[in-house]
């Protein structure tokens, strides 16, 4: 194995060839970006068959699921798990390992043979966000998803260390097939810049910026965020507040602007590329992730990159990640006033904040951590 090339075959619904790639896709696009001497194969939905550059890799993306809409009304879950078992002789030809990022595309294995090493990598813990998202039927389908995809594979890596406690105590018969390999972040594209060039591309001089990235949707709970700001300008009225990103409950914060009397500081800038996010996280003296749930919060990780600290709810790994009173603080509550005094301190001693925040993001740079994973695949296929 040692200096061959490996080929794997990568599983997941969404493209990841699109450089405008988010969530999983993103991860598996930034991951092809940095394993060394791999051959790809990615199947997902699509159109054609195609070949792609992602960094230095030249990788084949197939067509797993056809963008026919006569069948959109069939959920997305059954779809992907048809056209693997229709497939799966095809995914696995001339595989070393397949990946799969979803524990419901294990399903294909009650009815065909598994002749490749399967690779699970679990993005969150799966039950306690589905509970809240989407009832108890989906909870259900899930739970049962998880322990099939568990006892099937060779081998699971858990992005986050909740997922990992959550797992390894509710199937303890396979702890030791589990892995814990934080989620990373493209440390090409997410690096520290200076703090007045980047607020000069905003033209946004003079001012104290403050951003939040992702969709604007209720799990993010970003009305939280504009009543904390609204806390901070009472303190602070030269700050600006950068919201990045686009999602269902755009129309209703931007009245909640105008109810808060907060509009003249604050500008929705919708989506944006990755290249243009990192120029607001660098413009910014910190960022708000304050969801009701997360995985891995990839925009706390691209702030650290970036050098920016964090402010965050306490969900998921963010008390892992975040050292509170170093380089950014977690929120345990829906306290503005807290949140406005967290903001404050680190804008009062920003430089030591921002100092600690980059030193925290270098740990999860995507070219210190694919490496790891890339070995223990490989582990799994020499047994």
């Amino acid at each position: 194995m040692r200096g061959a090339l490996v080929k794997i075959s990568d599983v997941f619904y969404e493209d990841c060839t699109d450089d405008k790639a988010i969530g999983i896709a993103i991860y598996i696009r930034t991951f092809i970006k940095y394993a060394q001497g791999i051959v790809f194969t990615c199947w997902s939905l699509g159109e054609e068959n195609k070949a792609v550059i992602i960094g230095e890799n030249v990788i084949q993306s197939n067509v797993l699921i056809p963008s026919n809409k006569k069948y959109n009304w069939i959920p997305e879950t059954i779809r992907t798990i048809y056209y693997i078992w229709l497939k799966l002789k095809e995914i696995s030809y001339q595989k070393d390992a397949i990946i799969f990022h979803s524990t419901s595309y294990f399903w294909p294995y009650l009815f065909r043979k598994k002749i490749t090493p399967a690779i699970l990598i679990i993005h969150g813990t799966n039950m306690p966000i589905t509970r809240m998202a989407v009832g108890r039927r989906k909870a259900f389908f899930v739970s049962c998803s998880d322990g099939f995809a568990i006892k099937k594979a060779d081998r699971v890596i858990l992005v986050s260390k909740e997922g990992l406690n959550y797992y390894q105590n509710k199937y303890p018969k396979y702890m030791s097939k589990m892995r814990f390999s934080p989620t990373f972040v493209d440390n090409s594209v997410f690096y520290a810049e200076a703090l007045e060039k980047s607020k000069a591309q905003l033209e946004l001089k003079g001012k104290t910026v403050l951003c939040y990235v992702g969709r604007l949707a209720t799990q993010k709970k970003v009305a939280l965020i504009l009543c904390i700001f609204k806390q901070i300008l009472m303190k602070r009225n030269d700050c600006f507040l950068c919201i990045v990103g686009d999602g269902p409950d755009r129309e209703k914060l931007a009245r909640l602007t105008k109810e808060l009397k907060i509009e003249n500081n604050i500008h929705f800038y919708g989506n944006v590329s990755h290249q243009e996010v990192r120029v607001f996280y660098n413009a910014s003296v910190l960022s708000f992730t304050l969801s009701y749930w997360e995985g891995t919060a990839k925009t706390i990780l691209e702030s650290l990159a970036c050098g920016t600290p964090v402010i965050a709810s306490d969900v998921a790994d963010n008390r892992q990640i975040i050292t509170n009173g170093k380089d950014g603080f977690v929120l345990d509550s829906d306290d503005e006033g807290k949140g406005a005094e967290y903001a404050v301190k680190i804008m009062d001693n920003y430089d030591q904040f921002s100092k600690n925040a980059l030193d925290k993001g270098k740990g999860y740079y995507a070219s210190a951590i694919v490496p790891k994973i890339i070995q223990e695949i490989k582990s799994v296929i020499e047994k």
